[in-house]
Parts: structure tokens; sequence; C-alpha cells
């Protein structure tokens, strides 16, 4: 952890292309789509959308 502080955030971004915004189970996706609606950002199914991990 020490050693990512001088990191750029967009180094560490996992970028995945969306295919549905509900997902039935808990994953990685179903909550970086829940984060980038909550925040007022429309997605549709194809895009691709970039988020970080910070508490697995």
């Amino acid at each position: 952890m020490d050693e990512l502080d001088g990191v750029d955030v967009k180094e560490l971004a996992i970028h995945r292309m969306v295919s549905r915004l509900n997902y039935s189970r808990r994953c990685a996706e179903a909550s970086a789509v829940q984060a980038h609606m909550k925040q007022g950002i429309s997605l549709a199914p194809g895009m691709e959308i970039g988020y970080v991990i910070r508490d697995a």
C-alpha cells in the first residue's frame, strides 16, 4: 500500500465494457455501474467504464 501513494489512479483503473445495467449477483462491475449511476453518469450497455477497487 505504501508504494501506491505516488501512483496515478489512472494507472490502477480497470476498464470493462458494460453488457447490462442490472446484475443479479454481486460483482465488481455491478458495484461500478451503481457508483457511476449514483454520480449521475448515464450508462448504456456497450459502453466502457473504468473503476478502481479500493476495498475488496
